[in-house]
């Protein structure tokens, strides 16, 4: 007999990897105390109709195996911002994962895609991934939170975003390295300006995008597509904990796909966390 929490999720407007990340830290603690969880995504961006479906039944098979036996203790909230998170520690903003191997085990132990998805994943690579591949994450002018205005002032903004902190880095390694590049984006501006930039050597999933990014805040705009928005970036955050290098700002997306890959090679264009964060 095991000890269950019940933890519910019901917050439409937040992303993918906000909600998976918080579950992934009531992951870590629930392994370390020794109790399984109950989980249920009722309130979600991706869901296409108002209903009681579990959302993460959409796209992950059960995180725990629940029985007669197990007796429901209690239940618990967010921990998105709970004091020691494993995976989304705050620094006034959202800082990076310093326990990633950790993380990684537990990433590995309870969250397993869907073979639909998975089955994607595998063609995506197969088809694409050709020689060395530099994954580079851009966020579109339209994220507001985490102090993400604060850290974009401290590149050159063009139309919002601070290409040169990502760009400066990219081509170093292009110097030295014949690579192509995974870009994911959840803007299709992004997408545009970086394949001016850099051509043929951009590589891209075939994801649905608004102009400016955050999808999941804008979520009503595709009302017949909720569904296929949480797939898309599952998709990519896997495909970037593929590659063999990652360039990268601060978010959710990010902090997962550096501890699903916790040997990836990285590059914060933000610098040292406490640095950036000292004034937010």
């Amino acid at each position: 007999m095991s000890d269950v929490y019940e933890v519910g999720f019901d917050a439409k407007g937040r992303g993918m990897f906000s909600i998976v990340n918080d579950l992934v830290d009531h992951l870590c603690v629930a392994d370390s105390d020794g109790y399984k969880l109950k989980l249920s995504w009722v309130g979600s961006t991706y869901k296409s109709e108002d209903n009681d479906d579990d959302a993460f039944a959409y796209y992950f098979e059960d995180f725990f195996k629940l029985n007669d036996h197990d007796k429901l203790v209690d239940k618990k909230g967010s921990f998105a911002y709970r004091q020691g998170n494993c995976i989304t520690p705050r620094k006034g903003g959202l800082a990076q994962p310093t326990e990633r191997e950790m993380v990684n085990g537990i990433i590995d132990k309870y969250i397993k895609l869907k073979p639909h998805i998975t089955k994607k994943i595998d063609e995506f690579v197969k088809n694409n991934f050709k020689g060395h591949m530099i994954g580079l994450h851009i966020r579109g002018k339209g994220r507001v939170d985490g102090g993400a205005g604060e850290l974009r002032m401290l590149g050159e903004l063009v139309d919002g975003v601070p290409y040169n902190l990502y760009f400066d880095k990219l081509n170093e390694l292009l110097k030295s390295i014949d690579a192509r590049i995974l870009l994911c984006s959840d803007s299709q501006a992004v997408v545009d300006y970086c394949v001016a930039e850099y051509g043929d050597k951009i590589v891209t999933y075939s994801a649905i995008r608004h102009a400016t990014g955050e999808m999941h805040q804008k979520h009503t705009e595709f009302k017949d597509v909720k569904y296929e928005l949480g797939e898309d970036v599952l998709i990519e955050a896997y495909l970037l904990s593929m590659t063999n290098y990652l360039i990268h700002g601060s978010s959710n997306v990010t902090n997962y796909v550096l501890c699903k890959n916790h040997r990836l090679e990285n590059f914060y264009i933000y610098g040292d966390d406490d640095e950036c964060f000292n004034d937010i």
